[in-house]
Formats: C-alpha cells, structure tokens, sequence
C-alpha cells in the first residue's frame, strides 16, 4: 500500500513540475515575441498558416521557436506517457520522460532531414520549408490544446481511467482535422506525385506506430 502510494505522489509530482515547466515556456515565448506566443494559444484559428510569408526562409527562425518545439516535445512526452501507465505498460524500461521525449527528438530531426532531402532531390527546398512551417504551426496549436486536456484530465479527472482514451479519440480527430486543412493547398501536388506521397505516410506515419502497437504487444 505504502508502495503505491508513494508510486503515485511521485507521478503527480512530475505531472506538477512539467506543468509549471509548461507555464515558464509559455511566459517565456510571450516575452520573447508575443506573434508567436498567439499563434500557439489561438488553437481555433487558422489564418496564422493560411497563407505562405517570410518565414519560409531558414535564416528567420528564432530563439522562441526553438522554444516551441520543446513545448511540443515535452506535451507529446508527457500525453504518452500517462497513456502507457493508463495501458499497464508502465513496467517498461523505456518507459519515462527522459526515453519518450529523446525518441520524439531523434524521429523529428530524422524526419526534417529527410525532408529537406526530398525538396533538394526535386528541387522545392523552399516549397518544403514553407510545409514544414505550417505543419509546426498546426502541431505548436493541437499540442496547446493537449496540454489543456492534459491538465483537465490529471487534476480534474484522475491520473487513470477511460477519460484517457477518450482524449486520445477527441486529440486524434481534431489532429486529422487540422491536417487536412494544413495540407490543402498542396492536393495538387500530391495527386502529381500520390506514389512517393504514400511512400512518405507509410514511413513516417505508419511505420512507426506500427513498429510502437507490435512494440508493446509483445
């Protein structure tokens, strides 16, 4: 009993300290430059990647943007694994903060690096940039929103139970949602090239939730 009880106090208070890390990010990115700090928080809007701009150069990326995608990383760290140790596969080695938040790191800049890859290979470098821009943006968005359900779920619904899965349903079709409109302008381009779009999907997306499922059933 003592056990569990001391397991527990530990989680929650992980969950408190990440969420005043949250809290920091966030003052620290409206501080630094309050666009970008609205342009997370204002997850129902969309004007904010409607349309191509200046920032579709290397060169114009920030300190606060950097800021951004740690935000992102350490929701995306936090969301998994409470939804691990809501599944019962909290026993695993791999199973923390720490190993979650590196293998979302390393996917990430093995993905961007493929990408920039693939728009030198065609020549659309800058049209590559610009989308993978936009798709920061949509991600900054739905992992502000994540947070908020986050913490809705941890201290207003409990650290376990089928409100989990219930967020993960409402997280998973909000995130189709926001892709499709992300991807509009480009359906052209993908129809042009549909082969190497669903080379693309089944690597980077299916693979390794694919690779993650088979993971952890065995």
């Amino acid at each position: 009993m003592n056990e569990v009880l001391f397991r527990e106090t530990n989680y929650l208070t992980w969950e408190i300290g990440l969420f005043f890390t949250l809290i920091l990010l966030l003052a620290l990115i409206k501080q630094l430059n309050s666009d970008a700090f609205y342009r997370v928080i204002y997850f129902w809007r969309t004007e904010f990647y409607a349309s191509e701009s200046s920032r579709t150069k290397l060169s114009t990326l920030k300190f606060e943007d950097a800021l951004v995608f740690l935000f992102r990383g350490l929701v995306f760290a936090t969301f998994t694994y409470t939804l691990l140790i809501d599944w019962g596969y909290g026993a695993l080695k791999w199973a923390n903060y720490p190993a979650i938040f590196s293998g979302w790191l390393t996917y990430s800049a093995l993905r961007t690096f493929v990408e920039w890859s693939i728009g030198l290979g065609f020549g659309a470098e800058s049209r590559m940039l610009h989308l993978q821009l936009r798709r920061a943006t949509v991600k900054a968005k739905l992992s502000f929103l994540l947070s908020i359900l986050f913490v809705v779920g941890v201290f207003g619904l409990g650290q376990t139970g089928q409100h989990w899965n219930v967020i993960l349903i409402i997280y998973s079709i909000l995130f189709l949602w926001a892709y499709q409109r992300m991807a509009k302008p480009y359906f052209n381009l993908i129809r042009a090239y549909l082969v190497y779009f669903i080379l693309y999907i089944c690597t980077f997306e299916i693979a390794p939730l694919w690779l993650i499922v088979k993971y952890l059933k065995v």
